[in-house]
């Protein structure tokens, strides 16, 4: 969670961080519904993305791709994963097992935020079932040179390596489709994923 004090020291890092986005700021209005400024919120973050588009701060890539991203701690340890968009499951499937309770402010606040925006801004963290596919690519695309790399203030080491050869997409879309997962954070997001796309489901969305 960003608390307000979280959220005002990572807007004046950098104009373009993400915060600006999924927690705009808008100022109080004496006895205005939540719902109301829930809207007015949401409305904010989709004129900054519309304005970071238009401007070139954020493009879109027009190659089908993975990311694979590794974070690894001062201490050595390392969790490696992938950057996926994924089908949101139908109801009642067992593809991605929810463990946790959701507040529906919270889930609310989401769903505005996803239907104001068209755009998924924060990912959703999975735990999967093995895949020797994704296991072996993910070996693979290890040994290869980085493509973005940055250390945050914690003294953690983030890097991404780009993935957009036909073949590996293939398996590792493959791999992934055999195998069931489990959020490891982001109840609220998936809850509000699901109210978005209403009964029909069918979005994708991104983890």
């Amino acid at each position: 969670m960003v608390t307000a004090a979280g959220r005002s020291r990572l807007a004046a890092a950098d104009p373009h961080n993400v915060v600006r986005l999924i927690l705009p700021a808008v100022e109080d209005r004496p006895g205005e519904a939540p719902a109301d400024r829930t809207a007015r919120s949401a409305a904010l973050s989709a004129a900054t993305l519309r304005d970071w588009q238009t401007s070139g701060v954020l493009v879109q890539d027009g190659t089908p791709a993975l990311w694979s991203y590794r974070m690894s701690g001062p201490d050595g340890a390392a969790t490696t994963g992938w950057l996926v968009a994924v089908e949101l499951p139908p109801a009642g499937s067992r593809a991605v097992l929810p463990h946790e309770d959701v507040f529906a402010p919270a889930v609310e606040g989401r769903r505005s935020l996803l239907a104001a925006t068209g755009t998924d801004l924060e990912p959703i963290v999975l735990a999967h079932d093995r895949s020797d596919a994704v296991a072996r690519w993910t070996a693979d695309v290890l040994e290869r040179p980085v493509d973005l790399q940055v250390t945050d203030a914690d003294g953690v080491r983030h890097e991404l390596r780009r993935v957009e050869d036909p073949a590996a997409l293939a398996d590792l879309t493959e791999g992934f489709a055999g195998v069931a997962a489990v959020i490891a954070d982001g109840h609220h997001r998936f809850a509000a994923a699901r109210a978005h796309a209403g009964p029909h489901g069918g979005r994708c969305w991104r983890c």
